[in-house]
């Protein structure tokens, strides 16, 4: 299942949702079948699997299973759900899982494999989680928005209204199992890009461009393809995927145009030029403090969305004269029309974080 529209949330608030959330897999886990879910990976069969769960919103929904990622996704809007609707989500999304490991990923999403399991372990085949999703979500907004607006009264000067204010927040909070909240935090996500059968130079190169917009490029790996993940806050992902995909395109367009290069040797060094001609121009009237600044601060938020990131280099042999020719047309390339940059450029270099097979 490949979920185009959704978006990866990564805040400190979704950030604990995801521990209630892991809490609750590995007790569906263990009483069905078994299973204890350590670092990620579970044995089933004999077999060790990798099982990731994230926190997303968008996409009309209040949870996914996708077999080629072994992800579970888990709506923002169910943080302020009681338990019982995130448990039955969960049990909907590893009923899924189940099918997928006993069946493999042909049969029918809801078919007769998907019900024989739920019926096995006692679970709803047609759940509550089928319900529309923007209702929950218009409930969690509203809550949460009351939420926000109690905190604005706990900064009030009257110290009764803003003592009374902040006790009905933490109340609100928690009865509704909700452990933290951050007034001004900014919110960070995940954006699923690009698709291809295998990294390559050309994705890298795109990977460097996109640095200069505030975004955090990862290459990574699922069940036979790669796919970009763009990491940062909502405004400046808008901007990141249009790009990327962009990109994509131009990139080859301008090799088509170099009728004196052939070969992919040439044409790797050619798209690793035009992303270091790029870039360069672009730091040469950037503020240095403010780039160190900028790249401190994403950073830190992406150790809390990839735990376990991990560099990797390339050793591929350049055409130094396909190279020289990138940097001259990287140097010159523009923005597609109606993009705006924000001053500065945030030099972070695109990391590699691998799921294991």
């Amino acid at each position: 299942m490949e979920n185009p529209s959704i978006q990866i949330l990564v805040t400190r608030a979704s950030h604990t949702f995801l521990n209630r959330c892991i809490a609750h897999c590995n007790k569906i886990l263990y009483h069905t079948k078994g299973l204890t879910l350590k670092r990620g990976r579970f044995l089933y069969q004999s077999y060790s699997y990798p099982l990731h769960l994230v926190i997303f919103e968008g996409g009309g929904k209040l949870g996914y299973f996708d077999s080629s990622l072994m992800e579970i996704g888990v709506s923002k809007s169910l943080l302020f759900a009681n338990a019982e609707l995130l448990i039955e989500v969960l049990q909907h999304e590893i009923a899924h899982l189940i099918a997928f490991l006993e069946h493999g990923d042909q049969i029918q999403p809801h078919g007769p494999e998907f019900r024989s399991i739920c019926h096995r372990f006692g679970w709803k085949d047609s759940m509550k989680a089928t319900i529309e999703a923007t209702e929950v979500e218009r409930k969690a907004g509203k809550l949460q928005s009351k939420i926000l607006k109690l905190f604005d009264l706990a900064s009030s000067k009257n110290p009764f209204e803003a003592k009374s204010a902040l006790a009905k927040a933490r109340d609100l909070m928690i009865k509704h199992n909700f452990d933290s909240i951050a007034q001004d935090e900014e919110e960070y996500l995940i954006a699923r890009t690009l698709e291809a059968k295998k990294s390559s130079e050309k994705l890298r190169a795109i990977c460097l461009i996109l640095t200069a917009f505030f975004v955090y490029p990862v290459i990574n790996h699922a069940r036979g393809k790669v796919y970009l993940e763009l990491f940062g806050e909502k405004r400046q992902l808008e901007i990141g995927e249009y790009l990327a995909f962009t990109l994509n395109h131009k990139l080859e367009e301008l090799w088509n145009e170099e009728t004196h290069l052939s070969g992919m040797r040439a044409k790797n060094s050619f798209f690793r030029g035009i992303a270091q001609g790029f870039v360069d121009e672009l730091n040469r009237s950037s503020n240095e403090s403010a780039l160190i600044r900028i790249e401190k601060n994403l950073q830190e938020k992406v150790r809390l969305a990839y735990p376990r990131l991990s560099k990797t280099k390339t050793t591929s042999f350049l055409d130094p004269q396909a190279l020289k020719k990138g940097r001259s047309v990287g140097s010159q390339l523009r923005l597609p029309k109606g993009l705006k940059k924000d001053p500065g450029t945030a030099a972070i270099f695109a990391l590699q974080n691998k799921i294991p097979s």
